[in-house]
């Protein structure tokens, strides 16, 4: 018996070692491109001694790609958005690349997969095949994918016609896909590069800030770079930048005392007509703000006080109207309260029932001009027109109707204001008017005390400096422009308007001196608000308004339209479109 039995095989015994003739090397690119690593092995026979029967390459090789800390890859879309393709073989192709896998690491992984040549022996032998190699699997080198960061520009700077010696600024915003800020600015000019001087600020930085006195058009740009980004620099659009003789440009917010965010902004050149506002039902138009952007511009103004209200056949009282003219100073705040009738139940508006409010245009803190609110109609009779700029409220109709506000001479506005009254000539000033106790009508003040900086010890008539707007709480109204200021949101005193003895008396309108409430018997209309000025202004008379203002004349809610002198055809009223309500 033999030691050692001879076992007929098929197996090549000589198996090759493997090599990698290439290696993946690292690959640098941007989100925005594709990363390709390449990797081929070979297998290599090594001859021992004299070998009569040299080996035969039976087998191939098989790849799979691999990567440091995850495992082997598999084509398809990896879970962080990576497409992979190319798994399987000597090219790994990585696309909709991210910062996510910057510095990741690949190798390729070859192994030697021995194949039978059928028919060459028999089958009890498993065929004639070359061995495996003594090396496998055997992996390539590491390659290091680096991805550069891409810049986005996600807004870009607009183009904008200014005036001549105003300064506007131009800005953008800009992002890196791998959230660092290492970015460096510089703005040109007609492609010449700009650096800060007594004209220019923020040439490096994302806010260029710039005037010029050259009249025409010239064209801003900004390049933005990056430490890391691919590409570097990148550019934003080019805009241009058109300096003009100055406008009569009026810039205008619309907000709400109570938000933090403006309801609307816009801006307005007269020479295109008349810019107008009306009150409607919406409370967040109840405040307007608006200035001259470009140069001190006179302007005609049209202003009407509101209707009022009434539950009867007798008619409601109508809103003063007037009609004057004022130079308003570039930049500076100038705020509009446009008043509503009560029932809208929106403020300013006037007494209880269906007392109108006032049109009440401010400079700053101070009180311009005054068109006073129509006062509710009652069952026995109608509400009293308000009063235009400088004229007394209209007493109310019927048995016991109630007195209209009183006038008040040009400039002699209190500093003092109040409420709708507990009863006549009573002191309560500091009731709010929304009650059937308060019958008298109360006054309007000079000037805006507020809420916020009556706390912070601001005196109501005290200028606030080149600052944004704040609510009535003192939080600043996000977008508003940096302006001269001085109105103060809150306590002015406005919903002045005395209060009906019952549902079925009329209330007073709003105005300078609020219109009374019917107090005794009988269910009368309402006194209609009075109009004042500060002496500011300078009415203009027309066909229409031969004193330039009215008792009466607006049979709607409050409204002012503002046009330039230089372009109003006439000193006839302007009206706005009607209200829905």
């Amino acid at each position: 018996m033999s030691l050692f039995p001879l076992v007929p095989t098929g197996l090549d015994l000589n198996g090759p070692d493997l090599s990698f003739t290439t290696n993946p090397v690292g690959v640098a690119t941007s989100t925005a491109g594709i990363a390709t690593f390449t990797g081929i092995a070979t297998a290599i026979f090594t001859t021992v001694g004299s070998v009569a029967n040299s080996p035969d390459n039976l087998g191939i090789i098989t790849y799979r790609w691999w990567r440091v800390g995850v495992g082997s890859l598999t084509d398809g879309t990896t879970s962080a958005g990576n497409t992979i393709s190319g798994a399987g073989t000597t090219i790994l192709t990585l696309s909709s690349l991210n910062n996510d896998i910057n510095q990741s690491e690949y190798y390729l992984q070859a192994d030697y997969l021995p194949t039978p040549i059928v028919g060459l022996a028999s089958t009890s032998l498993g065929g004639v095949f070359t061995g495996n190699a003594p090396n496998e699997p055997l992996n390539s080198g590491i390659g290091t994918l680096t991805v550069f960061p891409e810049i986005t520009i996600v807004t870009q700077p607009q183009e904008e016609t200014v005036a001549s010696g105003v300064t506007h600024t131009f800005s953008f915003y800009a992002t890196a896909t791998d959230g660092t800020t290492d970015f460096s600015y510089k703005w040109s000019q007609d492609g010449s590069e700009l650096t800060d001087s007594s004209t220019v600020a923020g040439s490096a930085t994302t806010e260029l800030s710039i005037s010029s006195t050259t009249i025409g058009v010239s064209t801003i740009q900004c390049k933005i770079s990056h430490n890391t980004a691919n590409p570097s620099p990148v550019y934003t659009n080019v805009v241009d930048y058109d300096v003009t003789e100055p406008r009569n440009v009026i810039k205008y917010e619309t907000f709400s005392e109570n938000s933090s965010e403006l309801n609307s902004t816009g801006s307005h050149d007269l020479s295109e007509g008349a810019l107008s506002f009306r009150a409607d039902t919406s409370a967040a138009t109840r405040s307007i703000t608006f200035y001259p952007s470009e140069t001190d511009t006179e302007v005609k103004i049209t202003m009407g006080g509101s209707r009022g209200n009434t539950l009867t056949s007798y008619r409601r009282g109508h809103g003063g109207i007037s009609v004057f003219k004022i130079t308003l100073l570039k930049n500076t705040e100038y705020v509009i309260k446009l008043g509503v009738p009560q029932t809208a139940n929106l403020a300013p508006q006037g007494g209880l029932p269906g007392g109108g409010g006032s049109a009440v245009l401010y400079r700053k803190a101070n009180v311009i001009a005054v068109c006073g609110g129509g006062a509710g109609g009652g069952h026995a009779g109608r509400g009293g027109d308000g009063g235009g700029v400088g004229l007394a409220g209209e007493t109310g109709l019927g048995f016991n109707g109630a007195g209209g506000g009183e006038q008040i001479l040009t400039g002699q506005m209190g500093t003092e204001g109040s409420y709708a009254k507990e009863n006549f000539f009573s002191d309560n000033t500091t009731a709010v008017n929304f009650s059937h106790l308060n019958n008298e009508g109360g006054f309007l003040m000079k000037c805006t005390q507020g809420d916020y900086y009556a706390a912070q010890g601001y005196s109501p008539c005290e200028d606030l400096g080149n600052v944004q707007a704040r609510t009535y709480d003192g939080t600043i109204i996000a977008g508003s422009a940096i302006l001269d200021r001085g109105y103060k949101a809150g306590f002015g005193y406005r919903e002045n308007g005395g209060n009906g003895v019952n549902d079925e008396s009329g209330g007073g309108g709003a105005g300078a001196r609020g219109g009374d409430g019917p107090a005794l018997g009988g269910n009368a209309g309402g006194g209609g608000g009075s109009g004042y000025s500060n002496g500011e202004i300078t009415l203009l008379t027309s066909t229409t308004l031969s004193t330039g203002t009215r008792i009466g004349g607006n049979d709607d809610t409050a409204f002012i339209s503002i046009e330039s002198t230089d372009h109003a055809s006439d000193n006839e009223p302007v009206f706005p479109a009607a209200s829905s309500i």
